[in-house]
């Protein structure tokens, strides 16, 4: 079983029961996974070396590709079908035959789409239309994340004695751009976007994170009372969504905002009790997301806690009126600035090598945030995983 499908089955399995619905919360049993985890940095923390500026020419400033053409119910974020054997990637009208082994796309680049390869080591990279792989930095490398204009990645590399290695690379040439080293491994990669690099120690509960402008220096330790290890970028702004708490940690805080100093500048913030749970934030910063856990059907049933949309300019709440439950983990993402797409991605346990995951057909809903209208657009075939990627 991979780390993805590991991930998977835990959250699911950490699914609680019915809970009021004034304020939301999520009953969860905390789970903490390498890719989703609960922890970061220690407050103090001394970088080991000096970063490289990052110097671009204008060969370097490539324009990824444009969203891929999408016609009726198709989704406008690529995403693969895979059974047993190779996979099938849907982007808009266009299939690519998805190796085995290359997880769902982390966003369109020139050339393809960047994703992962999960071997042992992993290898961070290109997957191009004509089915190859083009590797991108070191053998290791972990939490690979694009730069806002799509024409960079940043990487963590454990070097094995308690340090991490975190670089920046051109995604044209795989050339290195910049990098530092942190004395903590893991170190995980929150965000890129319009602020810089939100970067964090991946084991150190209660931790604060940090925020690299790789053209700048060395990265600034943030304080941010309550943080909870979850930070979510909002890409096309310098904002984030973060998750503080308070009363021993059972009362939560979503709050989105900018840096200011050492702290964050709160625009809007959304308060409940609960667990553990996976938010998410619109690209432009516009749009919180409490997921919730469960579902109100046709406006009738009300399955508590209630996935809700909050406008983070008005503080209005909108009921996301899912068609049918779904489980709050794989966490919804945004196709755009106003809709997000709900999947399950859960599979059954004991397939054996080769063969397609044991899974039911599974739903994948669209939802427009500021109605709160949502739809169903299809159902994936039996014994079929769904990857969805970024756009």
């Amino acid at each position: 079983m991979t780390d993805t499908e590991t991930r998977l089955r835990d959250y699911l399995d950490s699914m609680a029961a019915t809970v009021p619905d004034e304020p939301p919360g999520l009953e969860l049993t905390p789970r903490r996974q390498r890719h989703w985890p609960v922890a970061l940095a220690a407050a103090a923390m001394v970088v080991i070396a000096v970063p490289v500026a990052i110097h671009l020419s204008d060969r370097d400033k490539a324009t990824p590709p444009p969203p891929a053409e999408t016609t009726g119910n198709e989704l406008r974020l690529p995403y693969v079908l895979q059974g047993a054997g190779p996979g099938t990637l849907h982007d808009g009208k266009q299939t690519v035959t998805w190796p085995r082994g290359l997880d769902a796309p982390l966003g369109r680049v020139n050339g393809g789409w960047l994703t992962v390869q999960e071997s042992i080591p992993s290898k961070i990279g290109v997957g191009t239309p004509d089915g190859r792989f083009r590797q991108i930095g070191p053998t290791g490398a972990d939490f690979g994340t694009l730069s806002p204009d799509r024409s960079k990645v940043v990487m963590s590399h454990e070097l094995g004695n308690g340090k991490t290695r975190i670089g920046v690379y051109s995604v044209a040439g795989g050339k290195e751009l910049a990098a530092i080293t942190l004395p903590f491994a893991p170190t995980i990669i929150w965000a890129w976007n319009q602020a810089g690099i939100w970067l964090g120690s991946e084991n150190d509960v209660g931790a604060q994170p940090m925020l690299w402008q790789p053209s700048k220096g060395q990265p600034v330790q943030l304080s941010i009372p309550g943080f909870d290890a979850s930070l979510v970028g909002a890409t096309d702004t310098d904002k984030v969504q973060v998750v503080t708490r308070t009363d021993k940690g059972r009362a939560w805080c979503l709050k989105v905002g900018s840096v200011k100093g050492t702290g964050l500048a709160v625009d809007r913030e959304y308060c409940g009790t609960g667990n553990q749970f996976s938010p998410t934030v619109s690209p432009d910063g516009r749009t919180m997301i409490y997921p919730g856990s469960s579902s109100s059907v046709d406006g009738k049933r009300t399955v508590v806690p209630q996935p809700v949309a909050i406008d983070v300019a008005t503080g209005k709440v909108t009921k996301l009126r899912l068609p049918q439950e779904m489980p709050s983990y794989p966490p919804p993402v945004f196709e755009d600035d106003t809709h997000l797409i709900y999947t399950d991605t859960s599979v059954g346990g004991g397939t054996p090598p080769g063969q397609a995951p044991a899974t039911d057909g599974k739903p994948v809903i669209r939802c427009e945030v500021t109605s709160g209208d949502c739809q169903l657009l299809f159902t994936t075939p039996e014994g079929v995983f769904l990857l969805i990627g970024r756009g």
